[in-house]
């Protein structure tokens, strides 16, 4: 009898092993990962987050120093962006105001990347999107 308990809780610590490791691993592939109202360059992407705000990252870059800016495609004026940071590879992202504010508005982001051997700031990534 005692056999046959100890055979039913291993089966189920492996069956609950295998849904936390595909539940485990499922949120790995997502974390950082683009949404799908977002349009991108390669390095950096500009979109609509899971909680409806306007949401800039960073995917792909050198480590060393950056920063973003963000603007109206249709006047130029400035809409935000992040102060400069440190980036050591991974995901790096911000969030700004609300979609609502600015529905229907066309937003540009830029990537800056300051190179210090030329000891300037280098543009890496101009995407645009649409809310």
């Amino acid at each position: 009898m005692e056999t046959r308990s100890k055979s039913r809780r291993t089966v189920r610590r492996r069956i609950i092993g295998a849904a936390l490791g595909v539940l485990f691993a499922g949120t790995i592939a997502t974390v950082g990962a683009s949404p799908a109202l977002a349009e991108g360059d390669g390095w950096m992407w500009i979109g609509v987050s899971a909680d409806n705000r306007v949401d800039v990252q960073q995917n792909s870059g050198n480590n060393g120093k950056y920063h973003i800016d963000i603007w109206y495609a249709s006047n130029g004026a400035r809409y935000g962006g992040t102060g400069d940071y440190q980036y050591s590879g991974g995901t790096r992202g911000q969030k700004f105001g609300t979609h609502a504010s600015v529905a229907g508005k066309r937003l540009c982001a830029k990537l800056w990347y300051y190179n210090p051997n030329t000891a300037d700031w280098e543009s890496h990534g101009s995407p645009c999107h649409t809310y």
